[in-house]
């Protein structure tokens, strides 16, 4: 699929210029929570979270050029991590209903 937006809505964040890195990064993100989806049954809320901020902190790093992410990161990004680990875990359960 090619995705070529002008803009990426970033929830809590607004509108963020859409550089190709950018989409790039996103879409392995939300690629990387989906695969998450078949062993979320298995997995504590704490557990899901640390694999949550693993995918961010990867996606972050990348930004940075392979540097490693400051160690304030999971500090600066806890409640952003809870959250979406949080909505991942009811997307699971959507999607369980679903079939």
């Amino acid at each position: 699929m090619d995705l070529v937006p002008d803009y990426l809505y970033i929830t809590h964040y607004g509108p963020v210029v859409a550089a190709p890195g950018a989409v790039a990064r996103l879409l392995h993100q939300v690629r990387g929570f989906g695969a998450l989806l078949p062993v979320l049954p298995e997995l504590s809320h704490d557990q899901l979270a640390a694999r949550v901020f693993s995918i961010i902190s990867e996606a972050y790093a990348d930004y940075l050029g392979g540097e490693p992410p400051p160690a304030k990161l999971a500090e600066l990004l806890a409640e952003d991590v809870d959250l979406n680990a949080q909505g991942i875990a009811v997307w699971g359960k959507r999607m369980q209903k679903s079939g």
